[in-house]
């Protein structure tokens, strides 16, 4: 299997563009969520 690199960050965004996010982590996970449901790659 073929490892991934799952360490994110937003550190690069902040710093160079300014960038910060609207949203709290629960609210992100929940929006991904719905759209996996949306696009059927997972089921409810």
């Amino acid at each position: 299997m073929i490892q991934m690199n799952r360490n994110l960050s937003t550190k690069k965004a902040q710093k160079i563009l300014g960038w910060h996010s609207t949203f709290n982590n629960e609210q992100i996970i929940l929006e991904s969520v719905d759209t996996m449901v949306k696009y059927n790659l997972i089921h409810r």
